[in-house]
């Protein structure tokens, strides 16, 4: 993963309009998780809608 994503679980469904990103909508359900961009996944942590979680390992990658 990258350092400019993050990885999120959302607690509750929410319908997220990120500026600077044009005319988009992007619905994010409950329970679901989710990789986006650092500063959406910060925003919506700070909204109290989600919370970061650890990115599980890549397949094949060396435990």
């Amino acid at each position: 993963m990258k350092e400019t994503e993050m990885r999120i679980l959302m607690k509750e469904t929410h319908n997220f309009q990120p500026k600077n990103a044009g005319r988009i909508t992007v619905k994010y359900l409950a329970g679901q998780e989710y990789t986006v961009k650092r500063g959406w996944g910060a925003l919506m942590v700070r909204r109290r809608v989600a919370t970061e979680i650890k990115a599980p390992p890549r397949a094949g990658a060396a435990a």
